[in-house]
């Protein structure tokens, strides 16, 4: 081993001591990997780059602390809307719009997502121009067939369309008519009946009591509501598309549905694990799915609102009655109809803007995903273990996995400084290390429970205001599918709260138990 002798001057020429000297001997790794600097530039094959490269190098082995003190520095600059990028704060936009000059962005990035932004508002601005039909255009053929004989004379063409025309005064004349509005109509007991129903409500009730009590549960139920959800979607634009007699309440049920099961579904405490923290958003399949249904759900209600709301599905002659906090009619609805339109219209053009950056952003996890899928694995099997090797480096050191690393720091600082607060279903439960803020289960919870009562209020109050008929019963087979689904999920949430109560009380006995004899061992 070839031994150094300890540097009495610096490079300046100033003096050292011993402590100081000792930092400047190349150790055994610096001498593996740092080659000489001087052979390197005699040999004239590094670049300006690597000039640089190399005497920063220099520098750190010169002072270590150097490097360290730069970073502080340069992560105390960074500002709001800037990244840090390979240690160095950069504009978000501005890097977007230099090609990735720092962070390797590629330069299609900024064209690809102004492209897609403008590809979607322009189809979101082409089927309202499209569907922008008068009401003349509904078939009304099939309407007569689904309400009582004495309202099927509404439903001719001369008749049903003079109701746009009508003032307020005659409306009420025939709303308040016993004889000829004395039924509503028949439901449609495949999409919304009573076994439908009862499915759904059993669904969020698990889900609720899973979100905040059962983390490994609820990660099951959410994929099985997955499937309720995208039946959900399909009906809806399968009945937007036909040209079926469909009431506007029946889309209004729907929609119901549909964004108050996502509401106490999906509205949950999130959790961070201290010792596994997350290299990226986690945005898992079933995820991503019901996000993207979301977003195309808020897009079709930013139609139907304004738009498709009279134009594309049938009034009721007899007048139509719905629920916000109390009944509300058809007429006295338009107000309400236009903040919904105004604010599904910007929950529109929101999405429309941030889905394709995520999209980019995500570039790298969304490929990493598809190789690490099963789906991939089982078509190509020869690349199932070299394709992903190959991405592990660049899916961990990705901008986005630095920014939300950053993110993760964070929030593991402010969670150790509020760790007095435990939390538990029962009072014998202990604060789990993982678990979510206090503020995250109030509020996620009376999320949740809100948009419980008040979804089952809506459709139950809609179909009994309307006077919906053959929906009380569950008398078709389509029916018995999502009831067992919900009976079942029911049964396996109280099956695991109460074999966790056990558990827990199991435990406890355990520790009095051990307790007691280390203090007769101690006596």
């Amino acid at each position: 081993m070839e031994l150094h002798a300890l540097p009495s001057t610096r490079p300046n020429g100033d003096p050292v001591d011993a402590l100081s000297a000792a930092h400047l001997l190349p150790t055994r790794q610096n001498q593996r990997t740092q080659p000489d600097l001087g052979e390197l530039q005699d040999s004239n094959v590094l670049s300006s780059s690597h000039h640089e490269i190399f005497s920063r190098n220099r520098t750190n082995i010169i002072n270590p602390g150097a490097r360290r003190n730069t970073f502080r520095r340069r992560r105390r600059s960074c500002k709001r809307c800037c990244i840090d990028c390979r240690h160095f704060c950069v504009v978000f936009w501005k890097e977007l719009w230099m090609r990735g000059t720092c962070c390797d962005i590629p330069w299609w990035v900024m064209p690809a997502y102004m492209l897609a932004v403008s590809a979607m508002l322009a189809a979101w601005c082409w089927v309202i121009l499209v569907s922008d039909k008068p009401p003349t255009a509904i078939d009304l053929s099939q309407c007569p067939s689904r309400v009582s004989g004495q309202q099927a004379t509404l439903f001719t063409s001369k008749i049903y369309f003079e109701q746009f025309n009508y003032t307020l005064w005659n409306a009420r004349r025939i709303w308040e008519d016993e004889q000829l509005c004395a039924v509503g109509f028949q439901g449609n007991s495949d999409i919304y009946g009573l076994g439908i129903r009862i499915g759904l409500y059993l669904q969020w009730f698990s889900s609720l009591l899973a979100n905040h009590a059962l983390v490994e549960t609820r990660k099951s139920l959410s994929q099985a509501y997955l499937i309720f959800s995208l039946a959900i979607f399909i009906t809806i634009m399968v009945m937007t598309g036909r040209s079926e007699c469909d009431f506007t309440i029946e889309l209004v049920m729907l929609y119901i549905m549909f964004f108050g099961g996502f509401l106490c579904v999906f509205y949950r405490p999130n959790l961070i694990s201290k010792e596994n923290p997350p290299k990226w958003l986690g945005m898992t399949w079933h995820r991503a799915i019901t996000m993207c249904l979301y977003g195309v759900m808020i897009g079709h209600a930013a139609w139907f609102w304004p738009i498709g709301y009279n134009s594309s599905f049938v009034k009721m002659p007899c007048g139509t009655t719905l629920f916000f906090f109390g009944p509300i009619s058809d007429v006295s609805f338009i107000p309400l109809r236009v903040l919904l339109g105004l604010a599904t219209i910007c929950g529109a053009v929101e999405f429309a803007v941030l889905y394709p950056l995520f999209v980019i952003l995500f570039s790298e996890e969304i490929k990493r995903s598809i190789l690490e899928s099963a789906v991939y694995q089982g078509l190509f099997p020869r690349h199932q273990y070299a394709r992903i090797e190959e991405q592990d480096e660049s899916a961990t050191d990705s901008t986005l996995a630095r920014w939300w690393a950053k993110l993760a720091r964070w929030h593991r600082k402010m969670r150790s400084r509020l760790a007095f607060l435990k939390l538990g279903l029962f009072k014998e439960a202990k604060a789990v290390e993982g678990r979510a803020k206090i503020w995250s289960h109030v509020f996620n919870g009376v999320i949740g429970c809100g948009s419980f009562i008040w979804s089952i209020s809506a459709i139950e109050l809609i179909i009994s205001w309307n006077k919906i008929t053959g929906v009380h019963n569950i008398d078709t087979t389509g029916q018995y599918i999502p009831l067992v689904i919900g009976i079942c999920s029911l049964v396996t949430v109280l099956y695991e709260l109460i074999k966790d109560h056990f558990r827990r009380k199991a435990s406890l006995h355990q520790g009095e138990l051990a307790a007691d004899d280390a203090a007769r061992h101690r006596d």
